[in-house]
């Protein structure tokens, strides 16, 4: 469970996330909407710990934090790459099913375009084993398809987890919860 009640974090001077409540139950699915500088990608650094002094209820063991700039090894191809994150995490996951139902090639990571990477990023969520995974933007870059398919593999598992995107248009319905954040305060969408 994640719980912050009345919570605030400030930046140097200027206050990021402002008397926010909010509770993520173990297993619930949340899109978190906003515009840039709103607050989104710092709560999620909050709560993947990234930021250092924050006080919060924080019960989950494992998290996946996939920021909207991450590094993975250019080298590498994507199913090499993926199936050795599998041997580390002792998951048992069908690579190939997922990579063709994301439209993802096999090819040199460094070759490929942002939203292949993503694919890439989100593959790793699912392998990570995480209680809970944070999607920082993650959606950008994939089309209205891939985003359905997205989606849809995280309705299906026990994780608990946070997309934040400017796109909730493009999400359709599967189990998630919507919010908004607006000037760091964070609310339940219509």
């Amino acid at each position: 469970m994640l719980n912050f009640t009345n919570f605030s974090y400030s930046l140097g001077n200027k206050t990021i996330l402002n008397k926010i409540s909010f509770t993520l139950k173990e297993g619930e699915k949340v899109i978190l909407i906003g515009e840039n500088g709103s607050g989104k990608s710092t709560f999620l650094r909050v709560v993947s710990r990234a930021y250092p002094n924050a006080i919060f209820i924080n019960t989950y063991k494992r998290i996946f934090y996939l920021d909207d700039d991450f590094f993975i090894p250019g080298n590498y191809l994507v199913r090499d790459y993926l199936l050795k994150m599998a041997l580390v995490y002792d998951q048992t996951l069908d690579i190939d099913y997922y990579m063709k139902l994301l439209s993802l090639e096999n090819k040199k990571i460094k070759a490929l375009s942002k939203g292949n990477k993503q694919k890439v990023g989100l593959l790793l969520g699912l392998i990570s084993k995480a209680d809970l995974i944070l999607l920082d933007e993650a959606l950008d870059g994939l089309d209205k398809k891939t985003i359905n398919n997205v989606v849809k593999i995280l309705s299906t598992i026990s994780s608990s987890i946070v997309i934040v995107t400017h796109y909730a248009e493009l999400i359709t319905d599967e189990g998630f919860k919507k919010y908004k954040i607006k000037a760091g305060v964070i609310y339940e969408a219509d």
